[in-house]
């Protein structure tokens, strides 16, 4: 796996939007907790005491994906946070706990898509399609670059304007080397508003994003 929780989870504050009418009113505050909890960790939080935090955090959000087990939004949270242990797994050399904690992820996002598509802008597709094309493939992962940019286009239809759906995207097309393009979806996600109060995850984002276009930029420049 290649920087999950880097390229995956920064900015992965999407807007909840409206829960369904028929869940109890508890619901969206138990989630909300789930995305302040991951905020604090990720951005606040040293190893190894991250780890620790997250391992306690994903007991957590197991719990809350199967008290809201209906919610889409809880599964994708449980998968995000799936994701991230995954890739604190994964720098600790611990290669087979990591791609077990990305298999669940998987599944988490596929479990949000059936209960769902719309929940969370399409984060569920973005989140999915940024997994196959950084998860090793065959034999060692289940990483699909077909299946990666189906589910990267599908986050992209549901939000065509959305910071993380053209980051993903663009990101993908520059591991293809399909630099022009990227760089389109690149310049697009640069331009995206921030987001009441997800400012330190857009900022993240946006620095990312302003490092991979000065990437495609040198190396556009190297091929004149």
């Amino acid at each position: 796996m290649i920087n999950i929780l880097k390229l995956i989870l920064t900015g992965l504050i999407i807007s909840f939007g409206i829960l369904s009418a028929t869940v109890w009113a508890g619901s969206n505050d138990d989630i909300l907790s789930l995305q302040k909890a991951w905020m604090t960790i990720n951005y606040q939080t040293a190893m190894p005491q991250q780890a620790r935090d997250f391992e306690n955090l994903l007991l957590t959000t197991k719990k809350t994906s199967a008290q809201y087990a209906e919610l889409a939004e809880a599964h994708i949270w449980q998968g995000v946070i799936e994701a991230t242990y995954a890739d604190l797994k994964n720098d600790a050399g611990d290669k087979s706990k990591a791609l077990s904690l990305a298999e669940s992820a998987k599944n988490s996002f596929k479990q949000a898509i059936k209960l769902n598509p719309h929940a969370m802008n399409g984060a569920a597709f973005t989140n999915l399609g940024a997994l196959y094309y950084q998860v090793p493939g065959w034999p060692l992962g289940f990483g699909d670059e077909q299946k990666a940019e189906e589910f990267l286009l599908k986050g992209l239809a549901h939000d065509p304007d959305d910071i993380d759906a053209n980051f993903f995207y663009g990101d993908f097309l520059f591991q293809k080397a399909q630099l022009l393009k990227a760089q389109q979806h690149l310049i697009k996600a640069s331009l995206a508003p921030e987001r009441d109060g997800r400012e330190v995850a857009d900022k993240a984002r946006k620095q990312e994003i302003k490092d991979r276009l000065k990437q495609i930029s040198y190396q556009l420049t190297r091929h004149q």
